[in-house]
């Protein structure tokens, strides 16, 4: 009876349910496919696809992105779910003339409960599945076109945990608060009832408080819509509620996306630095350049079977080019670079309660080692932790973002042993770097060249800072210096083409939130202007009297208009607020941070999309008004 009853009345009150389930609908389908989105951007998956370089997608930059859509996804089910909840009670209250009528003709409040409760369930598995189909449909479409476009393998999951947790919350929240709204309701008197948003003993004559009293001597427009928001605080609040959730989800992708973008960039230019050269043996060059080009190509990929670093034909002294600084050659960095076989040493994680744990697993590696002298090092890498000194290089050393990511639990509480030199060094630092996905690590040149037995001058690779405006002339006679002093096998290579393919992976990167910010904004946006056309169509018994006795079309527009933005403003506030907060506690640890006009502006952008919407949501209602008769208070 019903479900009977529930089907019936939800195609007798199509105009009611349907943009309803449009709004389940959407909200679904847009969870489902960042959930799948999610997944297939997922590291250790895309990894899979990229046999040739296993360290793709692996360092930290990956994993602050990662971070960033985990993110998106909680935030968008935690939406999904007050959308679904909040329309439900919107539902409720849309038909309290219908539940008090068939009261007041006899129905029980247990029947009308169980009536129109199923209604809603009907609303939200009719509404869910739609979403699931066509969220999964979109997302195998879109992925289908993305992976042809660069190249990797397509890849579907069905998802097994989220979309089911917000299914079983959303039928249990319905229970617990729609459910809970409606079993109140039903036991009321029919005449109470009726009384909608509007409470049956509020007071018209209170006085009205300074704000408010100063705002209504603007005009009587102003006036009126101040006073329907107060008499109407229920709609209000959820209206205020709903929005803000809403605007805080825009507002968190839009900044976050700035933030990563400029941090991203900021790091790939502190880890390779800018206008830098690299003098070296042809083969050491060529393989030391495409360890760079690992950071942003899946097919590129470098391991100690393609060279040995350390063959003497790669040597060679690098105090010969001493004595060339000059006012146009900035800084020299003498570097000694090689694959070396490592070993995750255990360490221990100390509790405020005086107790331990030991971390680690023993994992093995086979990563390079590059020997630096702290003093002279061309990068000002962004690390956490701290550089090793000069007094302690023999017991520290700095890993890269990747590495410290994928063989260690909690690498600066652990330690790494070079195997070839049995050499043991605690971690002192994790450098966000570029080169070799940031699997590598960094040593005082000193000690490498003593435990593997090298004199004091030897290295096999040296890289050049030169002043900008320079570049061609130094070039040149660097090279016949080159050639003279090492041969015609060694050579002198610009690093900064490398750099900007680095970079511009990372702008391809951020396209990803761009596009998924654009995805939510569409579909948030719709599902607001449908609910707020839905209760703006519950109004129009009250603004066709006013039309009646002799209120101009314009002037009702202007109310309504007004209404939705005393609305709107506090949501944005709120929105903007919690946004600037949520964005510090997840993302704004080490990053580099937008100009502080950056958030105003998007706050200046939310709220004229604000007010495009207001208006496009008024324009149905006002159609009708237009077209206003008696008949009107039969139908609404």
């Amino acid at each position: 009876m019903s479900l009977d009853f529930a089907i019936k009345d939800f195609y007798r009150k199509k105009e009611i349910s349907f943009p309803f389930l449009f709004i389940v609908t959407l909200a679904v389908c847009l969870f489902q496919f960042l959930v799948y989105f999610g997944n297939f951007l997922s590291l250790n998956e895309l990894s899979n696809f990229t046999h040739q370089n296993p360290f793709f997608l692996t360092g930290g930059i990956f994993k602050v992105f990662s971070n960033f859509l985990l993110l998106i996804i909680i935030l968008s089910m935690v939406l999904s779910f007050l959308i679904i909840i909040v329309s439900s009670i919107t539902i409720i209250l849309m038909k309290r003339k219908d539940i008090g009528i068939i009261k007041a003709l006899g129905a029980s409040s247990r029947q009308l409960y169980h009536f129109y409760l199923t209604e809603i369930y009907v609303i939200l598995i009719i509404g869910f599945f739609i979403g699931l189909i066509i969220g999964t449909i979109f997302y195998i479409l879109f992925i289908g076109y993305f992976s042809w476009i660069i190249g990797i393998n397509f890849y579907f999951q069905i998802d097994l945990l989220f979309m089911p947790i917000l299914f079983i919350s959303c039928l249990i929240g319905i229970y617990l608060f729609p459910g809970h709204f409606l079993r109140k309701m039903t036991l009321q008197k029919s005449i109470r009832i009726f009384q909608k948003d509007i409470p049956y003993n509020i007071n018209a004559s209170k006085k009205e408080s300074f704000i408010l009293k100063y705002l209504s001597r603007i005009g009587s427009s102003f006036k009126i819509s101040i006073r329907n928001v107060i008499r109407k605080r229920a709609e209000f609040k959820r209206y205020l509620f709903l929005f803000s959730i809403t605007y805080l989800l825009i507002f968190t992708v839009i900044l976050g996306t700035f933030v990563l973008h400029s941090s991203s960039k900021t790091w790939i230019r502190k880890s390779q630095g800018e206008n830098i050269f690299v003098i070296g043996h042809e083969d050491v060059i060529n393989n030391y350049t495409k360890m760079y080009e690992m950071f942003h190509d899946p097919f590129s990929f470098v391991d100690s079977n393609q060279i040995n670093f350390l063959s003497t034909k790669y040597l060679f002294d690098g105090s010969i080019f001493n004595n060339l600084s000059n006012n146009e050659i900035l800084k020299f960095d003498n570097r000694l670079v090689s694959f070396f076989n490592v070993t995750e040493l255990p360490g221990y994680h100390y509790f405020e309660d005086g107790g331990y744990q030991v971390i680690g697993e023993n994992r093995k590696g086979v990563i390079p080692i590059i020997g630096i002298n702290k003093s002279t090092i061309m990068q000002n890498f962004e690390i956490e932790g701290t550089f090793f000194l000069e007094n302690n290089s023999n017991l520290y050393m700095v890993i890269g973002d990747g590495l410290a990511y994928n063989l260690f639990d909690s690498a600066l509480e652990e330690s790494l042993r070079i195997e070839e030199i049995n050499h043991k060094f605690y971690i002192s630092g994790v450098a966000v770097d570029s080169f070799y996905a940031g699997h590598v690590g960094y040593v005082d040149i000193s000690i490498l060249r003593k435990d593997l037995g090298l004199n004091s001058s030897t290295i096999n690779l040296l890289l050049v800072k030169i002043k900008p405006g320079f570049t061609n002339d130094i070039i040149a006679n660097l090279t016949l210096f080159i050639r003279e002093k090492l041969g015609i096998q060694f050579k002198i290579q610009d690093l900064t083409p490398i750099y900007l393919k680095n970079e511009k992976f990372v702008d391809s990167l951020t396209i990803i939130p761009i596009f998924l910010t654009s995805l939510i904004g569409l579909i948030l946006l719709t599902c607001l202007y449908n609910y707020q056309k839905c209760g703006l169509l519950d109004k129009i018994k009250d603004f066709s009297i006013m039309k009646s006795i002799g209120s101009k079309n314009k002037k009702i527009l202007k109310i309504l208009f007004l209404e939705l933005l005393f609305i709107s403003i506090p949501s944005l506030l709120i929105s903007f607020s919690l946004g600037l907060i949520i964005n510090s506690l997840f993302l704004f640890e080490r990053v580099s941070l937008p100009d502080i006009i950056i958030p105003f502006s998007i706050f200046g952008i939310l709220f004229n999309i604000c007010l495009l919407l207001n208006y496009l949501s008024i324009l149905p209602l006002l159609k009708k008004i237009k077209k206003y008769d008696i008949r009107l208070y039969e139908n609404y």
